[in-house]
């Protein structure tokens, strides 16, 4: 039992190594910082686009849930704990949930933005 939550909330998959960098985790680590700017970026257009049409509170926990999900990045790019996966998880479930809502509220006819 001990195994299993150890695997399933704490074990360290991959750190990133200061002594030996290697190629692996040089991409990975790299990667990872690239995907958080993009989403970094993502978070501040839905929030410019709430604050230009003042759309409330829904569009603001959007962006909010975005910049989350970056700083999830930028901890993988050092490190990835089971943890940090159920919080990305659940992340993307929020996510996938706010644009739903927001869509629906704010911009019937969008699909993408």
């Amino acid at each position: 039992m001990r195994e299993t939550l150890d695997l399933l909330f704490v074990r360290k998959w991959w750190s990133r190594d200061a002594v030996e960098l290697g190629a692996y985790s040089q991409v990975y680590s790299w990667f990872n910082l690239a995907e958080a700017l993009a989403w970094f970026v993502l978070a501040a257009l839905v929030f410019r686009r709430c604050l230009r049409f003042r759309n409330g509170s829904v569009e603001i926990a959007y962006a909010v849930a975005f910049f989350v999900f970056g700083v999830t990045d930028v901890v993988e790019s050092y490190a990835l704990w089971s943890w940090l996966i159920w919080w990305k998880l659940v992340t993307v479930i929020v996510l996938f949930v706010l644009r739903r809502r927001v869509l629906r509220a704010f911009y019937p006819g969008k699909k993408l933005f």
